[in-house]
């Protein structure tokens, strides 16, 4: 498939108030799932209350998973930070969703300020700091 083929979103919400502790684990089985039939890969970062989720890969489930997540209930404030062509190589290819909690909520807060690349930059600079375990097959 062309590079060019391949798109890229970052956005960064807040768990529903309400939500029960056992949907960021269902969030998590489902997007693994599902993200492998659609040939996605990414990451979900979760501190306690916010959520930054990256998805890169072909640019039309791309635009499906977007357009489901803004409209998923079981979380607000819903902002898209970066969405685009990717240029290079997947940043996350060896995971269909990897997961990691935040350890301290301002890991996340900076990151939400931002928009575009430094968004996406800003996530990849967190990488280090994230247990993310071994991947899986994406």
């Amino acid at each position: 498939m062309p590079q060019s083929a391949l798109s890229h979103f970052l956005y960064t919400s807040m768990l529903e108030a309400g939500e029960p502790a056992t949907t960021v684990a269902a969030i998590v089985r489902h997007a693994r799932a599902a993200n492998a039939t659609q040939g996605l890969s990414g990451i979900l970062v979760f501190d306690g209350q916010a959520f930054c989720q990256y998805v890169e890969g072909p640019a039309q489930a791309v635009d499906r998973l977007l357009e489901r997540l803004q409209r998923d209930v079981r979380h607000t404030r819903f902002i898209l930070q970066h969405r685009g062509p990717l240029a290079g190589a997947r940043r996350f290819r060896q995971w269909s969703m990897a997961y990691a909690l935040a350890g301290e909520p301002e890991m996340l807060e900076g990151l939400q300020a931002l928009r575009g690349p430094q968004a996406v930059e800003a996530l990849e600079a967190l990488i280090p700091e994230l247990d993310l375990g071994p991947s899986l097959p994406a």
